[in-house]
């Protein structure tokens, strides 16, 4: 063997060695554990920011729903709108037609009118011819012939047209 005394000394520095590897240790292991502790906290605080965030986006996706639900009713009654619209250009369509018949029945019976004046002014002109002929007729019989009396005149043209 050696020295009692050495051999005593090397062991308890050994020893003291060890307890100091022990308390680094366990000074490590406290600091992980501090560190994982924050983790679980981070991890936590994390957990709740992102409940946070999904409440703010759940939040958001349903005021996006709404204003699309809106625009989709709002577009609803656009296109029913539009649907009057349409019929009511329909119907006045449908009328202004009828008006160009109305319109073309008028114009036809005018033309007819209008025929029918002629003819009226060419009778009045031919017995006005008649009346200015007879009498150089019935001079050349013999006949009396009565002179016109003034203001006649005025009753052979037509008043009306």
């Amino acid at each position: 063997g050696g020295v009692p005394g050495a051999d005593g000394e090397a062991a308890q520095e050994e020893i003291q060695a060890l307890t100091a590897t022990v308390d680094e240790l366990k000074q490590a292991l406290d600091a992980m554990r501090g560190e994982i502790d924050q983790l679980r906290d981070d991890s936590q605080m994390d957990k709740e920011d992102d409940q946070e965030e999904k409440e703010v986006l759940r939040t958001q996706l349903d005021s996006i729903q709404g204003q699309m639900a809106e625009k989709d009713e709002a577009q609803s009654a656009m296109e029913e709108q539009m649907v009057q619209m349409q019929m009511v250009v329909d119907d006045a369509n449908r009328l202004v037609g009828e008006l160009g018949e109305r319109t073309a029945k008028l114009e036809e019976e005018l033309v007819a009118e209008r025929g029918n004046v002629a003819e009226l002014m060419q009778l009045v002109e031919e017995m006005k011819l008649n009346q200015q002929q007879q009498p150089v007729a019935a001079e050349a019989n013999g006949d009396e012939v009565a002179e016109p009396e003034v203001g006649d005149e005025a009753d052979d043209v037509p008043q009306d047209l």
